[in-house]
């Protein structure tokens, strides 16, 4: 089981307005972890909130060990201590080349804990001195490896967030943070987004704001940073869930309405993130192309391609390969460049991203069919509110009425003669099948 899927956290309140923090893990994790946490965005926590036998580590966490859920720590024997040190001293005086000292036994803290029985720490915070906010991450301290949440910080909204200080936080990132770009961005409405919720309207509406200047590029996509295919595809998948999550159950129906908003302009994600990495490769070297130190021919549009799908993948790859295929359609450069404007890219920012692409691509038509399997890896990664996009996942969902219903809407959006009439009508049928009685979703 992935460590992090194995993490559970909870809170509650009291009657009398104490908050209560359990975090648990399984046995097999236990005794080889610490609690590594903090408050708000890691900032240190109350001396009077941290258990017994926490450390402080640097000036904003402290380390707290688990222990098994129902057992109190056996306090060694001090009669005992005494007569081993004594016992220890003996056998250094006496010589012994024959046999090196006996390895010190560990002290047993716990005694008679049945195997599955979880390990956990609990805090307690009075609700004078309460934070709105906690966050931790676990550390494996024999293998030095540290427990994250799919990539950022586990983290329990406490008490109602204070906008001011949500908007703050995410303006100093934006602003400040020399590292920093569209993945950190995804982790951090991630992390986030139950304060929005909890703020209502006003802390949802900041979220729809944020992403959509994000979305229409107003925001950096990449700051001195690179990631893989595979991290970012993962982030637009949790987005995505966790926001239709927020429009199916919220209670709130601003919260509602504007993560309904916030869905419109953002990526699917999921899928197969290595086949980003790999599909470029496969292409490559399939067709005889130079690729890194691997001889072949020399396409410069590839290579620079390829370094930036590698290393900052983004919904701008689909407009990229959809402007290569009208390239290698037609054989003409001004097409390359007709698509690339028709969707809001230039040749003065595609030559300034940290992965540039300076040179106009080769014509090599048999590129097409690879090139068109590898459009659909790119838009099922980063399109997903694309309709032909958005129908195809879907049909494996639905039932056979309507998932004709949504064939039939596919083969007519993209025939050569549909308009947004056709796609209306379409969307309307769908959404009328979807109140139909006795219409049932698998």
């Amino acid at each position: 089981m992935d460590a992090a899927a194995a993490v559970a956290a909870a809170v509650a309140r009291s009657s009398k307005g104490c908050y209560y923090v359990r975090v648990e893990v399984p046995d097999h994790y236990g005794a080889d972890c610490v609690l590594h946490w903090g408050v708000e965005n890691w900032l240190m926590p109350p001396k009077a909130c941290q258990p017994p036998h926490s450390e402080l580590h640097g000036e904003r966490a402290v380390r707290t060990p688990f222990s098994p859920l129902g057992f109190m720590p056996v306090q060694p024997d001090p009669s005992e201590q005494q007569q081993a040190a004594a016992s220890t001293a003996d056998d250094s005086d006496t010589p012994n080349t024959a046999a090196a000292p006996a390895a010190a036994q560990p002290v047993q803290l716990y005694a008679g804990v049945p195997e599955g029985t979880p390990w956990c720490v609990t805090l307690v915070f009075p609700e004078v001195i309460c934070p709105e906010r906690f966050v931790f991450v676990l550390h494996q301290l024999g293998s030095d490896a540290w427990v994250r949440d799919h990539g950022t910080n586990f983290s329990l909204q406490l008490r109602s967030p204070c906008l001011g200080g949500l908007v703050e936080g995410v303006l100093a990132a934006e602003a400040g943070y020399e590292q920093w770009g569209l993945l950190h961005r995804l982790q951090r409405v991630v992390e986030l987004l139950d304060n929005a919720e909890a703020a209502g309207a006003a802390g949802m509406s900041f979220v729809f704001t944020w992403l959509r200047l994000s979305s229409n590029r107003l925001l950096d996509w990449q700051r001195c940073f690179s990631y893989q295919p595979r991290d970012i595809t993962w982030a637009q998948q949790q987005v995505a869930e966790r926001m239709t999550e927020k429009a199916r159950s919220s209670s709130d129906p601003a919260v509602r309405m504007y993560a309904r908003m916030i869905m419109r302009k953002l990526s699917r994600g999921g899928g197969n993130g290595d086949e980003i990495r790999m599909g470029i490769l496969n292409i490559m070297r399939d067709h005889g192309i130079k690729e890194g130190s691997r001889g072949g021919l020399d396409e410069p549009f590839l290579e620079q391609w390829h370094q930036k799908l590698h290393q900052a993948t983004s919904p701008e790859d689909v407009i990229i390969a959809e402007a290569y295929l009208a390239f290698l359609h037609s054989a003409n450069h001004d097409d390359w460049w007709r698509v690339l404007a028709d969707n809001g890219l230039s040749k003065g920012q595609i030559e300034s991203w940290e992965q540039p692409i300076t040179a106009l691509p080769m014509h090599l038509p048999q590129l097409i069919p690879p090139i068109q399997h590898y459009h659909w890896v790119l838009k099922t990664c980063h399109s997903g509110a694309e309709l032909d996009t958005a129908l195809t996942c879907a049909q494996g969902f639905v039932d056979p009425d309507l998932r004709c219903c949504c064939r039939n809407c596919h083969i007519v959006t993209n025939a050569p003669a549909a308009g947004a009439a056709h796609a209306v009508g379409c969307t309307f049928l769908i959404k009328r099948s979807r109140h139909r009685p006795g219409l049932k979703y698998n």
